[in-house]
Formats: C-alpha cells, sequence, structure tokens
C-alpha cells in the first residue's frame, strides 16, 4: 500500500497487546488487564475498519 496513510499501532502497543493475549492465554490476566486488552481489541477493529474505508476510497 506505497503511499497510503493507515492505522496501526505502536511497536510498544503491539508487544503489550501481545503480552496480554499470553497472559489471558495462561489464565493470568488481572481484572484490569483484561479491561485494557478488551479495549486494545475493539482499537484494533476500529483501525481495519478505518484502514479497509481508506484502502476502497484509492
Amino acid at each position: 500500500m506505497g503511499g497510503l496513510n493507515l492505522f496501526k499501532f505502536t511497536n510498544d502497543l503491539q508487544v503489550r497487546l501481545e503480552t496480554l493475549i499470553d497472559r489471558q492465554k495462561s489464565n493470568s490476566l488481572t481484572p484490569e488487564e483484561s479491561a485494557e486488552l478488551a479495549g486494545i481489541t475493539e482499537l484494533d477493529r476500529i483501525f481495519s475498519l478505518m484502514n479497509a474505508r481508506i484502502i476502497a476510497e484509492t
């Protein structure tokens, strides 16, 4: 997608997401981390929808 400005996570946020997913798989998420994971997951869905719209409009 050369030249398109797509939405993506920072490296730090991507690492945090992967950490939370790993903790979820091992059933060791705190309630706060579970809420954080839900928020990041929702943001990922929003980014995906926005990127799909950007791509479709080009």
